[in-house]
């Protein structure tokens, strides 16, 4: 007779929320919602790391954006600069507990805010949780080729492609 696969516990939603030295990384509420948010797709550099097109988002399509996240195999962070408030960048991750792996994405949307402390210190809380927290065994990103800067930094993380 073949073994049966456990059954896959996922987990109930949450809201969850770190501390780093510059940022608050914490789960997206509709209130987080920005019109500066919204011309974030408009940077011609987002625009080319994200591999799509300028446009601008109006409020209505952002805040369907931020509810289709379930706060259990899908994770929407708000990266907030911890002395103004503002939203500077966001992670979304994508859980599959079967595999036991995530899929991370992120995006500095603040231009003044790419190179800096954002995208460094949300990883360094973020990845231990979904490893440690959620009991996951991989983590995985897209990155564009031509996103060099990316590209490094994943590899000196230790990454494969």
């Amino acid at each position: 007779m073949p073994a049966t696969a456990a059954p896959v516990t996922v987990p109930e939603p949450r809201i969850i929320r770190f501390e780093t030295p510059h940022h608050i990384v914490r789960t997206v509420e509709p209130s987080d919602a920005t019109e500066r948010w919204c011309k974030w797709l408009l940077d011609p550099e987002a625009v080319r790391v994200l591999n799509t097109q300028a446009r601008e988002m109006s409020m209505d399509p952002l805040h369907a954006y931020i509810a289709r996240f379930d706060r259990s195999t899908g994770h929407l962070f708000g990266i907030f600069d911890k002395i103004t408030g503002l939203i500077v960048g966001m992670r979304s991750l994508y859980v599959d507990y079967k595999a036991k792996e995530f899929l991370d994405n992120i995006l500095i949307g603040e231009p003044d805010e790419r190179g800096k402390f954002a995208r460094a210190e949300s990883t360094e809380v973020i990845v231990p949780y979904f490893f440690d927290g959620l009991d996951l065994e991989r983590w995985r990103i897209t990155v564009l080729g031509h996103n060099t800067r990316m590209v490094e930094a994943a590899l000196r993380r230790g990454m494969t492609r």
